[in-house]
């Protein structure tokens, strides 16, 4: 472009490219991606940064591969962040981008970006397929680790394989200046290679999510396990889904005019594609991180008691003595007394429905806390027309908790217990 300038012109002045039709240039204050470039990078670096110390202090004592692949993916896609950021002012429409932006300083970060984009991702799912490895690690699954192994070498060859070329198009030969690449159009050639990788990429996030699958179905797992899995499963997918938007920024760089723009889409795709990857494969130590270091806290502990105390204030009316009496008075008809004096010709219900029992119950302090029903004891007392002193046990249709309890005192008529 500035061959074909006018000695003397100022590039700052004018736009890097044609707008479309009805588009006026606007090198003030246009349109940019700016907020999205800052807030998602930022997000998924905190996020990685917790997964990944808390994998490695779990860990701290029996290192493995997948851990020192984890550490190495994290510093790799900071440094790939920063990079971006380096450039977040080109993060707008090209026609509103002032030509003098596009120097020796923008080819030299592009190169740095193309050259770590594939060692990041390359650490980052073989630290997946590595977790898998330690998984299953039985003799049963050894056609599993056949495809763990296939994974890991296609993995290095998709994504190493772009450091050469990045080499050797993206940066300028012998005795050249970086500003021949803004004219020979060497590195445009990378963008076909872009969507190769890209391709791959999809392949090989869905083969990650894919690969579990068959043995983990066969396991019987808890409801809690499979939450947790499938909290994993669902991070896996936000990858998968990661990688096919970023295939069709990749594809899309091959046909637009508006190059700054659909790439800054694109870094952004690939930062949150990268970071998945290490929060995926450091999910289960979190996971024991969270049980054995957190969960065991007096924080934590203060915090569970605090929120089961608080499910329990005002609601729990369990009676713990016996609340109705049943007589048969000589003569009468049977009648049922409560401990508040009233009586009633039938026991009234209990509440059952009003019972909420405190999260920390534990069974030996109410051993029929899981069960469908509950009532108070019932003692039931007959005398005999000779005054002779019997007692029985009632079956109440079955619920409830019957007792019989011996009396010794003579019990007269109409008298209650």
């Amino acid at each position: 472009m500035a061959s074909q300038l006018p000695p003397g012109t100022d590039l700052c002045a004018i736009p890097a490219g044609a707008p479309p039709e009805g588009q006026v240039p606007n090198l003030v204050n246009p349109d940019n991606l700016h907020a999205s470039l800052i807030a998602v990078p930022a997000v998924m670096t905190a996020w990685s940064l917790i997964f990944t110390t808390a994998r490695l202090y779990t860990n701290k004592r029996k290192l493995g591969w997948a851990d020192y692949f984890v550490a190495i993916a994290f510093a790799l896609s900071t440094t790939y962040t920063a990079l971006v950021l380096a450039m977040i002012k080109y993060a707008r429409h090209q026609w509103d981008t002032p030509a003098c932006w596009f120097n020796a300083t923008y080819m030299k970060i592009l190169f740095a970006q193309g050259v770590l984009l594939g060692p990041v991702i390359f650490f980052a799912k073989s630290a997946i397929f590595l977790l898998y490895l330690q998984i299953f690690v039985t003799g049963v699954h050894h056609k599993l680790r056949i495809a763990i192994y296939a994974g890991l070498v296609l993995t290095f060859l998709a994504y190493w394989a772009g450091v050469p070329l990045e080499a050797y198009f993206a940066a300028p030969h012998a005795g050249q200046p970086w500003e021949i690449l803004l004219m020979n159009g060497m590195p445009e050639r990378l963008i076909t290679w872009g969507a190769v990788q890209g391709s791959l990429s999809v392949f090989l996030d869905v083969y990650i999510f894919i690969l579990p699958l068959p043995p983990l179905a066969k396991l019987r797992l808890s409801t809690r396990k499979r939450v947790g899995l499938l909290a994993v499963f669902a991070t896996a997918l936000m990858g998968v889904i990661a990688s096919v938007i970023a295939l069709v920024f990749r594809i899309r760089l091959r046909t637009t005019h508006d190059i700054t723009w659909v790439q800054s889409c694109l870094f952004i795709c690939v930062i949150v594609e990268n970071n998945v990857a290490i929060i995926v494969s450091s999910m289960p130590a979190f996971a024991t991180f969270m049980r054995v270091y957190v969960s065991e806290t007096t924080f934590a502990k203060s915090l569970l008691s605090k929120l089961g105390s608080s499910k329990s204030n005002g609601s729990y009316d369990f009676p713990t003595k016996p609340s109705f009496v049943k007589t048969w008075p000589i003569g009468g008809s049977e009648t049922w007394s409560r401990t508040d004096g009233s009586s009633h010709n039938e026991p009234p219900p209990l509440p059952l429905h009003n019972f909420q029992f405190p999260a920390q119950a534990a069974r030996a302090d109410f051993p029929f806390a899981d069960t469908t029903l509950l009532t108070g004891t019932e003692t039931n007392i007959r005398s005999s027309p000779g005054g002779a002193l019997q007692h029985d046990a009632v079956k109440p249709g079955g619920a409830g908790i019957v007792r019989t309890v011996d009396i010794d005192q003579e019990l007269h008529p109409a008298s209650i217990v």
